[in-house]
């Protein structure tokens, strides 16, 4: 194969001119051989099998050559469209083609028949490109110069990242300030004082400090489901009652908000914690359009669609400039359901999963606390060493 003499330049912040996604039990050769044949024409490609980065995230190593790349390759398949991660890859790939205002997805078909097999609306909307054509070679060539504005090619599919930006502007950044110390003022104790007694060996009762996480703990179920309660999946998570605050926002003077707190019994050890939990609502709405007959979400599209909130969530959780709320929330990712179709794989209970958290949390502050009068003294030291030159 002859190099290409209109093989478009590639621009500032860009490194290849197609990043090939595919599934890797079905593909990967089909993949490997269009990488082989894509370079030897000149074109500088990249393949999650050579050039993901060891010891990054799978997801960063995604968002990271997707955004320097000019043009995606999809090589779709009945495979490929069942896979999250394959669904993550195309998703990611049109959300930046929003931010770019161009075409950077080329669906190639492989073993799919367009005509019988259910395609996405995604790339049933696009000019699309059979592995079997005749012309294939030239069409894929024409689809990676070509320079396509994104109104002339695809609708609207990214929901998730405003999802979370939603999620945090219009609940988190109002609810996450300050939250610690509404849990220190919180009177629940002084009306239940038999939640703060323990009874010792010797049949003694003392009263305690209650061991509560001072953080917002956001549980994200893999199905997206999020039942009323957190009682109805598990019977160790027992509500207890609300810390109240209020707030004024658009036009609604002093509205109640409150975050609702839960007794959560370890299931081996009988250790009772509580901790203020809610379950991530916005994907809710991702179960919905799964389970409802107007947006047609399939369940590879929901989990893709789900992956990226948590991504973002927890990107704008933990921005440096979010000083007001980073620290103060937890996002636990939480596998509700079995990763296989035959339902025999064990799930941990969801309490098991909140209490191993909480006590990692817990001793992470005793940890600090314990170092803080050590801190304190060096600080002091050096000023005395200081004020002694």
């Amino acid at each position: 194969m002859v190099e290409c003499a209109n093989i478009p330049e590639l621009q500032e912040g860009q490194a290849y001119h197609a990043f090939i996604i595919h599934n890797s039990e079905t593909e990967r050769d089909v993949s490997l051989q269009l990488y082989e044949d894509l370079k030897k024409k000149g074109y500088k490609c990249s393949h999650a099998d050579l050039d993901f980065q060891p010891g990054t995230s799978v997801v960063a190593n995604i968002t990271n050559t997707i955004n320097v790349s000019r043009r995606v390759i999809a090589i779709v398949s009945p495979q490929f469209l069942e896979s999250t991660w394959c669904q993550l890859e195309m998703v990611s790939t049109i959300n930046l083609s929003y931010d770019r205002d161009r075409q950077m997805l080329i669906p190639i078909l492989y073993n799919i028949n367009p005509d019988t097999d259910r395609l996405p609306t995604e790339i049933k909307s696009m000019t699309y490109l059979e592995y079997k054509d005749t012309h294939f070679w030239k069409k894929l060539t024409d689809a990676l110069v070509m320079d396509v504005p994104l109104a002339a090619s695809i609708p609207a599919g990214n929901v998730a990242h405003g999802l979370a930006w939603s999620y945090f502007y219009g609940f988190l950044n109002l609810i996450l300030p300050k939250l610690g110390e509404r849990v220190k003022s919180w009177d629940y104790w002084e009306k239940h004082p038999e939640d703060r007694t323990q009874t010792g060996e010797d049949g003694q009762k003392t009263i305690c400090q209650p061991r509560i996480l001072p953080k917002l703990i956001i549980v994200s179920p893999q199905s997206c489901h999020c039942p009323d309660s957190f009682t109805d999946v598990d019977e160790n998570i027992v509500h207890v009652g609300h810390i109240p605050f209020k707030a004024s926002r658009a036009g609604n003077i002093d509205r109640d908000y409150k975050n609702s707190v839960y007794k959560v019994t370890d299931p081996k050890t009988l250790e009772v914690y509580y901790a203020i939990l809610e379950f991530a609502t916005p994907i809710l709405s991702l179960y919905e359009m799964e389970q409802g007959a107007i947006a047609g979400l399939s369940t590879t599209q929901k989990d893709a669609q789900r992956t990226m909130f948590e991504t973002k969530l927890e990107e704008i959780l933990e921005h440096p400039n979010n000083r007001q709320c980073r620290g103060q929330a937890i996002l636990l990712s939480y596998r509700d359901k079995p990763s296989d179709d035959t339902g025999h794989e064990e799930v941990t209970r969801l309490s098991t999963f909140v209490v191993s958290r909480i006590r990692h949390e817990l001793n992470k502050q005793a940890e600090a606390a314990a170092m803080r009068p050590q801190i304190e003294d060096t600080s002091e030291n050096l000023v005395q060493l200081h004020l002694g030159e």
